[in-house]
């Protein structure tokens, strides 16, 4: 996360499936109510509801309450959520931005062992130093085209080869 010299915020272009792998967590939740932080920043603070956990490498539980904080505009990439609405959420250190994963919805359009299974790479279609995976450990992801963003890249049980497995646009 950056704010550019605009004091824009400026992310970069992930897929869902890259959010799986290099998030902490991912959740689903339902925004109970949103206040300011009490940290002195301004920040926003709000309080959920954990209704799923995507990923089994933490100690978020469903049924939790959890409580996530954000930079308190846009502008310094801060996300305003919305009181009774459910998202899915992935991030660290309970700290959520334009960045992170932030998608309204009710779940998940792939299966979540989909999503874990991080044996391949998914790479910018820019990639061409000699430290990008070889295309057959890979799947190639444009964001200009705004492709493959809910889909996962799986490997190929009988080929061994990696290839986006398609999934439906998020609910």
């Amino acid at each position: 996360m950056t704010v550019n010299v605009n004091g824009e915020c400026t992310c970069g272009d992930k897929t869902l499936h890259q959010h799986f792998c290099d998030d902490e967590f991912v959740i689903k939740v339902v925004i109970l109510k949103h206040e300011l932080s009490d940290e002195g920043d301004s920040g926003r603070k709000y309080i959920t509801y954990v209704l799923n956990n995507y990923k089994e490498n933490n100690d978020i539980m469903p049924w939790d309450y959890l409580e996530l904080f954000t930079n308190s505009t846009n502008r310094t990439c801060g996300v305003t959520l919305q009181p009774s609405h459910h998202y899915i959420l992935g991030e660290g250190k309970h700290w959520i931005s334009q960045c992170n994963l932030v998608v309204v919805g009710m779940d998940i359009p792939c299966s979540r062992d989909d999503y874990n299974n991080c044996n391949c790479k998914i790479i910018y279609e820019k990639c061409k130093t000699s430290k990008c995976p070889s295309e057959k450990d890979s799947c190639t992801y444009n964001p200009k085209k705004n492709e493959h963003l809910t889909d996962a890249c799986l490997r190929n049980k009988i080929t061994g080869i990696c290839q986006w497995k398609t999934c439906p646009a998020a609910k």
